[in-house]
């Protein structure tokens, strides 16, 4: 069953109509120019552009142009049916759409497999230093699973909160925990 927040893709022959797929190099690339009118286009080029970190793909429908997430195209591409949920990038890097780099998620998951974020005071997921408790540079780890926080204890060092939070990671998150 396809989300309900997600525009439907066009059906899978109008796509392979449309565009060639490397799966082992993850291009995407049109295969003849989509309208008379797009002169940009031409066959063998690299199809989208990049918005928010993710290639993103103009196709028109009724002289309007419908933008999809590539990744979301070539899953359709290559297994007939629109993705159930979302599609996760294994190693994180969104403009790695290689088929082995693809798999179908829910929301959690995907989350689980998300980088660190660029403002981590640590430097590790899941791991805070605790302001109320700075004098005694306690380093704090936690993990979210289905909404929910855990609580892992408190560290006297952000590796050792790390190493706390991994081990919690591979047990909570299994095949989508992301250790850094």
């Amino acid at each position: 069953m396809a989300r309900s927040d997600t525009k439907p893709l066009p059906s899978q022959a109008k796509l392979q109509r449309l565009f060639s797929y490397e799966p082992e190099m993850g291009r995407l690339t049109w295969r003849i120019r989509p309208t008379a009118h797009a002169c940009r286009i031409k066959p063998g080029q690299t199809a989208g552009t990049v918005t928010n970190g993710y290639l993103q793909v103009g196709i028109r429908t009724n002289n309007r142009p419908t933008y999809y997430l590539a990744h979301r195209l070539i899953w359709k591409m290559m297994t007939g049916a629109d993705p159930s949920d979302q599609i996760d990038h294994i190693d994180g890097d969104k403009l790695n759409n290689r088929w082995a780099n693809l798999r179908q998620a829910e929301n959690g998951p995907n989350l689980w497999n998300s980088k660190l974020r660029s403002d981590s005071g640590s430097g590790f997921k899941g791991v805070t230093r605790d302001a109320r408790r700075a004098s005694q540079k306690k380093w704090r780890a936690k993990i979210t699973v289905h909404g929910k926080t855990h609580h892992l204890g408190w560290f006297a060092t952000p590796v050792e909160a790390h190493s706390a939070r991994s081990a919690a990671a591979q047990k909570l998150h299994g095949e989508f925990a992301r250790l850094s």
